[in-house]
């Protein structure tokens, strides 16, 4: 494992903790290498939701897992926004992922909002089984980055200690603007 950026830590994590059956949510879909490096890990026989509000990014999602040989029965891509995950995820979840921000290569105007990624990780939480765990990247080297990040710390100090473990993972030697990943484990 690489510590030059943290997907290679998001990787190394759903690589260490994901097994052959469980039911993921990919909250940010976009290019959908999260969601290929799931469906390896999870099999046939497990369950993958993939929202994104960009029809292009579940498209290239589609394209990178056919490019792999990669069936996607069972994974259902979502074209809308994750704030709506009660909507479709109706199971408990083993694990779950959003990477904050706007799609790399995309149109950098649209971006993830706090407030809509507020109730998304609130709803989350809720179908989260426990020992679950869900890991949240934000990306403060843009304007509404910077507000979301700051407010999602905020937010995950405010959750009970004794129902949440959170981890924090930042480039302590680097600039404000880095990124910063946040590990939350639902208690057993």
């Amino acid at each position: 494992m690489s510590l030059v950026n943290l997907k290679s830590f998001n990787d190394y994590i759903m690589d260490e903790f994901l097994q052959e059956g469980y039911v993921c949510l990919d909250g940010t879909c976009g290019n959908g290498h999260d969601t290929l490096t799931m469906r390896k890990l999870v099999g046939k026989s497990g369950k993958i939701y993939s929202f994104d509000i960009q029809e292009d990014a579940i498209n290239s999602a589609k394209e990178l897992l056919s490019s792999k040989k990669l069936d996607c029965e069972n994974i259902e891509f979502l074209v809308d926004s994750h704030e709506k995950i009660d909507l479709y995820v109706k199971e408990s979840i083993d694990f779950a992922i959003f990477n904050l921000g706007y799609l790399p290569g995309g149109d950098k105007a649209l971006t993830t909002i706090w407030d809509s990624t507020k109730k998304s990780l609130e709803k989350t939480l809720e179908i989260m089984r426990k020992g679950a765990l869900l890991s949240v990247t934000a990306y403060p080297g843009h304007e509404e980055g910077y507000l979301e990040r700051n407010q999602l710390k905020e937010y995950l100090l405010s959750l009970n200690s004794k129902k949440y473990n959170i981890t924090n993972l930042n480039y302590f030697n680097q600039k404000d603007t880095a990124p910063e990943t946040f590990i939350i484990e639902k208690r057993k």
